[in-house]
């Protein structure tokens, strides 16, 4: 048996309190510069992190199509394969819902499925599979926080100066105009944290 881990980067910065996707999905492309078919099946689909859905199985990680065998040398097969809610269980929404930054999978294969035949094989041969992790943006998210720090030195912005006719003290309000681009229909609230020089908060 093999085991690898598939890194979904997308899920490391994502900080969020509800995370829903309506519609994920794991797209494999496996290649094979051999002339030998092979027969894969994974055992099963791990989310270390996950509190709730660790584990996934199902026919998508047991019925993989037989892995194809280059035709001659120098050529590589491809063999395709998708992974989604129509084919494991529980759902991959459930998984991939919570977040996870690792997958971990646990594969085994055979040569030749199907019988004996006229194989070749090169020093330079492999098999190696391309995973893909698919999320539509077709879901919700909920409690999304994003945090940023933005230097400001308002004195130079606004022309004050400690030993001029305006200083600091002398601003009775400041209105903060925030201009977005966004494609997404979404509802925010805002926090403005203002900091010293010594990153404290200034009430």
């Amino acid at each position: 048996a093999e085991i690898d881990t598939q890194r979904v980067d997308v899920f490391e910065d994502l900080d969020a309190e509800n995370l829903f996707f309506a519609d994920p999905a794991i797209e494999l492309d496996i290649l094979n510069s051999s002339g030998i078919p092979m027969e894969i099946n994974f055992s099963s689909l791990f989310a270390p992190q996950n509190a709730v859905t660790q584990l996934i199985t199902g026919g998508a990680l047991e019925e993989i199509p037989i892995v194809e065998a280059a035709s001659q040398s120098g050529e590589t097969a491809l063999t395709e394969h998708r992974i989604d809610n129509s084919n494991t269980s529980p759902q991959l929404s459930d998984m991939l819902s919570e977040g996870p930054v690792d997958l971990i999978y646990t594969a085994e294969g055979t040569t030749n499925p199907e019988g004996y035949s006229y194989n070749f094989i090169l020093d330079t041969s492999k098999v190696s599979c391309d995973a893909t992790v698919i999320l539509p943006l077709y879901g919700s998210i909920d409690g999304y926080r994003l945090h940023d720090t933005l230097e400001v030195d308002m004195e130079t912005d606004l022309g004050l100066s400690e030993d001029g006719f305006l200083t600091i003290n002398d601003i009775v309000n400041v209105q903060l105009r925030i201009i977005t681009d966004n494609g997404l229909p979404i509802e925010t609230r805002l926090q403005v944290i203002f900091l010293d020089s010594l990153s404290n908060s200034v009430d």
